[in-house]
């Protein structure tokens, strides 16, 4: 008896450890992160319709990554189907309104689908509601890209203001418009501005090799937004206080 209740006991543990590993098992079959990997890897491997399949089955379990909704709207945008990039790049750009690539992306996945004034539009209100530097440098880019320089030049002095001629990037952008548009003195002019404010910058070096330009110590420009530049409102000295009325 001794002996039957024994193996009772074995053959119970047993079947208890067979249960636990089954839901070990479906446990793992639960976790969404293989999906994401396995989205990644088929990005690498460009296999796009295999990386929405892995991406939307993570999603599923975990909508509120925007890392991975930008993901799957990538893959959308190398399979060709902007409409649902845009979808899910929207959705990115909600979730996370500060990551600037994100905002990039969709507009991109606007131009793909011909609806280029979209993403201006859903850029500049972008702009408006932030009005960092960046964001119109964005803007501008976008802008010029979808063929409306004039949009393109206000952003690029917009930015360079908002600066107040302190750092490159504004002024490179002016110099690239300005050459797209074959407008060398400008072009130039905001090159040399741009060499003032950094001569080391790489971008600036890169520049004014292609222009045939030479720097030195004369070469650089003082931005105009630097000169423009509100000086700070003098501090109003406190009034004295009022004598105090003597008690009758």
């Amino acid at each position: 008896m001794l002996a039957k209740s024994l193996r009772n006991t074995v053959l119970a543990g047993l079947a208890c450890g067979s249960m636990s590993i089954v839901a070990v098992l479906s446990g793992c079959a639960d976790n969404p992160y293989p999906n994401r990997i396995n989205g990644d890897n088929a990005m690498l491997a460009s296999d796009y319709p295999r990386a929405i399949e892995q991406y939307t089955a993570y999603l599923v379990s975990k909508p509120g990554e925007p890392d991975v909704r930008a993901k799957l709207g990538v893959a959308y945008m190398k399979n060709e189907q902007p409409i649902e990039a845009i979808e899910n790049l929207r959705v990115a750009t909600i979730q996370d309104p500060e990551a600037g690539q994100y905002i990039d992306q969709l507009a991109d996945a606007y131009i793909a689908a011909g609806r280029p004034d979209e993403a201006v539009r859903m850029l500049r209100i972008n702009t408006v509601d932030r009005g960092r530097v960046e964001d119109w440098l964005r803007l501008g880019r976008w802008a010029s890209k979808s063929g409306d320089n004039d949009t393109a030049h206000q952003a690029f002095l917009t930015a360079a203001r908002i600066d107040r001629g302190v750092n490159t990037g504004p002024q490179i952008a002016l110099h690239d418009l300005a050459a797209k548009l074959g407008n060398k003195s400008e072009a130039d002019t905001r090159l040399r501005m741009a060499y003032f404010c950094n001569p080391q910058d790489s971008d600036v070096s890169v520049r004014m090799k292609a222009a045939g330009l030479t720097g030195g110590r004369s070469f650089g420009f003082v931005p105009t937004e630097r000169l423009a530049a509100p000086l700070p409102a003098p501090s109003t000295p406190a009034a004295p206080a009022a004598p105090a009325t003597p008690a009758k």
